[in-house]
């Protein structure tokens, strides 16, 4: 997990959609217990988070990776849509205990695409809290004390350690129960992020390394050394799949990359990414490909 910025404002048909099913649901809400309709307990009843174009600005405002597991998502999909917080009941011990998060099911700040198996395998309506859980809109959410990192509120290597093996460790107590609750240490899980380390990670690391010393030496140019850091960087983005991971194992080899452009060159790795990096030439998409080709055809009949 990282930390992602919420620089995507709420689609405007969720804000109009969540208002009017926040409206309702108030007005059921203040009944007393006993006249409450059941249809309004069931998470079925809430359906304003799916309206038309939240699926897909949450998945690239998250760069098509699950909010928990960093896990891509498919090129022809999206992940599901993610309550943060259970919007219609809470999973305390082995049961489900109405209310949820109502008030909070079509807000923006607590959705989140979440894979099937962060979502639905592993936290499900799951929100353990450490102080006094929230049951009405006036409550206050900070005396709750969650103890789940929150993707776009928390960062994540306060509460997580990395190892190469592709095993996560909690560092706190928020940073355990999210392990838990999310699955991250889940088999198949660690096993991926093992296999993306040692393929990619340490690979682009041990290659970066050897160019740097190279550099040292005057056997390697400026440019050389700054594609390969440019490449190491890349593995470390927001964009990059599991760049949790990759931030925590390489972060003692960018130290010393960046102190060494410090003392030997005056500069920074980005500026010196962005003044001597060999430039990123787009390649066209193939459907642009056979379009052209179609054009080029359709012209020659023609004619």
């Amino acid at each position: 997990m990282i930390r992602i910025k919420r620089n995507q404002p709420a689609p405007p048909a969720l804000l109009t959609a969540g208002a009017n099913e926040l409206a309702d649901a108030t007005g059921h809400y203040d009944l007393p217990i006993g006249e409450r309709d059941p249809e309004h307990l069931s998470s079925s009843y809430f359906k304003a988070y799916n309206a038309s174009g939240v699926k897909p600005t949450l998945n690239e405002m998250f760069h098509r990776k699950c909010a928990y597991c960093e896990t891509k998502a498919m090129p022809s999909g999206y992940f599901a849509i993610e309550h943060f917080r259970p919007k219609a009941s809470v999973k305390i011990g082995r049961s489900l205990q109405p209310p949820g998060y109502w008030w909070l099911a079509a807000v923006w700040d607590n959705l989140v695409p979440a894979c099937n198996q962060c979502n639905s395998s592993h936290k499900g309506n799951l929100f353990p809290v450490a102080g006094t859980r929230a049951t009405t809109p006036d409550a206050s959410l900070s005396a709750e004390r969650r103890l789940l990192v929150h993707p776009c509120r928390d960062d994540a290597e306060v509460h997580f350690e990395f190892r190469s093996t592709g095993e996560i460790l909690g560092k706190t107590r928020k940073g355990n129960e999210s392990i838990d609750v999310y699955g991250l240490a889940r088999s198949d899980l660690t096993e991926d992020r093992k296999t993306w380390i040692r393929r990619a990670v340490k690979l682009q690391e041990d290659k970066t390394r050897k160019t740097v010393v190279a550099h040292q030496q005057g056997s390697k140019t400026d440019t050389q050394l700054a594609d390969e850091i440019r490449a190491l960087m890349e593995l470390r983005s927001d964009e990059a799949e599991y760049a949790g991971a990759a931030r925590q194992i390489t972060s003692a080899t960018v130290s010393q990359i960046a102190t060494y452009l410090d003392v030997s060159l005056g500069t920074q790795i980005d500026a010196f990414v962005n003044d001597h990096a060999s430039p990123i030439i787009d390649e066209p998409e193939p459907e642009e490909d056979v379009e052209d080709a179609l054009d080029e055809l359709l012209a020659t009949l023609v004619g």
